[in-house]
């Protein structure tokens, strides 16, 4: 329970606020980092490992998210040092025209690689600090709330740098691009160190919550429940991340307007759906989403796969943008529904750990199916394949449902300076 409700709403909208800012910059990797290799002369394989390089360094970085977290009383200040230098992978790829051109792939991939040593580690505590920072009813709220923001803020972003790289000279336009969406996640930056934690909050935490390895969450079966749906829907998703922009720009002679118009889309939809998020779940319960949510994506991949006409590709826009907000936000809430709130560092970070083996095994599988000489329409059948078993997985109650008291009745919406009590 939250004494200090005024805190509590500033929490809510100081971690809005960061990540409205945060996508603004995001846009600039997410949409266009991808497009940026490509006009350097990527090869597929390289464009894959400029997402798949990432997952595993971000995995492996989590390791360390135990020890790190000891020595801080709370989340806010031992995400700091973490969260300053993933911020990085904004800023190191506006050096690249400085290469010489055989080597601007091999920066980029860096670019993206290094700061990942610090966002496993800051992935996870920054986790801890959103279940932590506001009352447990309104956490589905939050989550909601952040990616509706995230996703009309990287679509105002996709529709800012689109105009600035073609409206400036390449490679001009890329530089100024990453240099100015640094600057944003550094805005973002300031919003979270804002957050305070209440004296709710054990402090320090090695004094009242139990010191638990790492390794013991694989033991709790709710857990590897969580922990799998989530695994088979990166991997499902991010196995053509690659591909997209292939798709588009090499067979169906897209331009990066294209490519933002494709990312305008897609995030417009994206947030109109995330602003539902939390009373579908509230309705259907975060699996069921999840698995809704997953099968929609499938039909992204489809309608890319079989047209051949840019204004009906539009359509996979609209189905990725829903589909993924809503299976994303559920999973996470899925966590939170069925793990212990006093385990919340460990299983935060093995949920991280997760996320980061899917975001590596995806376009890894992607590398793989482009070796075996399949062409992209093929590899996209694969996809709405995997997709499918993957919502079909997710729909499985393999683990009894285990929500807590506040999902399962609607709670009244609070208004600023009113939060509703548990």
């Amino acid at each position: 329970m939250f004494k200090n409700l005024d805190l509590a709403e500033a929490n809510f909208r100081h971690l809005v606020l960061d990540i409205a800012w945060f996508g603004l910059a995001l846009s600039a990797t997410s949409r266009f980092a991808s497009a940026y290799a490509i006009r350097v002369d990527a090869t597929a394989t390289e464009v894959n490992l400029l997402v798949a390089l990432p997952g595993i360094v971000m995995l492996l970085s989590t390791l360390f998210t135990g020890w790190w977290r000891r020595k801080f009383i709370n989340a806010v200040p031992a995400q700091f040092y973490p969260g300053l230098f993933f911020r990085f992978i904004y800023l190191l790829p506006a050096f690249t025209p400085l290469f010489p051109v055989r080597y601007q792939p091999a920066w980029l991939i860096f670019s993206a690689t290094a700061p990942a040593l610090a966002q496993g580690v800051a992935g996870a505590i920054f986790m801890e600090l959103l279940r932590d920072s506001v009352p447990v009813e309104r956490v589905a709220t939050l989550f909601s709330r952040r990616a509706m923001a995230v996703n009309f803020m990287l679509m105002i972003g996709s529709v800012f740098f689109g105009v600035v790289l073609e409206g400036l000279p390449f490679p001009l336009n890329y530089q100024v691009m990453f240099l100015f969406a640094f600057i944003l996640s550094l805005v973002s930056f300031w919003h979270v160190n804002m957050v305070k934690m209440t004296d709710d909050v054990p402090r320090p935490v090695e004094q009242n919550t139990p010191v638990i390895s790492q390794w013991t969450v694989w033991k709790m079966p709710n857990f590897i429940w969580v922990a799998l749906v989530t695994l088979f829907g990166h991997i499902s998703y991010v196995i053509i991340a690659g591909v997209i922009p292939l798709r588009l720009m090499n067979e169906l002679n897209a331009g990066e307007g294209y490519i933002a118009l494709f990312g305008l889309v897609e995030l417009s939809v994206a947030a109109l759906s995330a602003y539902f998020a939390d009373r579908l779940m509230l309705r259907w319960g975060a699996q069921r989403v999840t698995a809704y949510a997953l099968f929609v994506t499938s039909l992204a991949a489809l309608v890319l796969a079989v047209t051949s006409r840019l204004d009906v590709a539009l359509l996979s826009a609209i189905f990725s943008g829903a589909g993924w907000v809503l299976a994303s936000t559920s999973m996470y809430i899925l966590l939170i529904e069925r793990t212990p709130k006093e385990y919340s560092t460990a299983t935060s970070t093995g949920y991280q750990q997760v996320v980061g083996v899917g975001i590596f095994l995806g376009p890894l599988l992607g590398s793989v199916l482009v070796a075996m000489s399949l062409s992209l329409v093929e590899i996209l059948y694969v996809t709405v394949a995997l997709r499918i078993l993957a919502a079909v997985f997710a729909y499985m109650n393999l683990v009894p449902n285990q929500r807590p008291k506040w999902s399962r009745r609607r709670v009244r919406r609070p208004i600023a300076g009113n939060v509703a009590l548990q």
